[in-house]
């Protein structure tokens, strides 16, 4: 197997949801794909990345 260079990044596997939901978030930002100031709701968060919103009823 081929070295890398000491500063290339290593693929990060996430074993939650959460840490799924971040890693993506932190993708479309470096990729440029979301710009600075741009609003992030729970509706289109759960929308693109095909999640289901929390629901206000919990017993």
């Amino acid at each position: 197997m081929p070295e890398r260079p000491e500063a290339a990044l290593l693929p990060v596997a996430t074993t939650t949801r959460r840490g799924g939901v971040i890693a993506q978030i932190k993708r479309t930002i470096v990729r440029g794909s979301l710009q600075p100031g741009e609003r992030l709701t729970e509706a289109r968060l759960s929308f693109e990345l095909n999640l289901r919103r929390p629901t206000s009823g919990r017993r």
